[in-house]
């Protein structure tokens, strides 16, 4: 277990206490669903990279242009 020291504003750290988001179990679900939303971004890059190239994307279930963006 990795124990973690931030700095917020007196305002952003009174209002995520009060929402309870400065509890351990609620942090580590917000940087899980950061890095999650940080992995998708990184898939729908490397999607338009490949689909610039004129490659077709059915492998990931797109039948059109601009599929994955749709999701």
């Amino acid at each position: 277990m990795t124990t973690l020291e931030i700095n917020l504003p007196d305002g952003l750290a009174k209002e995520a206490k009060a929402a309870g988001l400065l509890a351990s179990d609620a942090i580590e679900k917000l940087i899980a669903e950061a890095l999650r939303r940080r992995a998708f971004d990184e898939l729908l890059s490397v999607a338009d990279r490949i689909e610039a190239e004129g490659v077709p994307l059915k492998g990931l279930g797109a039948t059109r242009p601009g599929y994955l963006r749709k999701l």
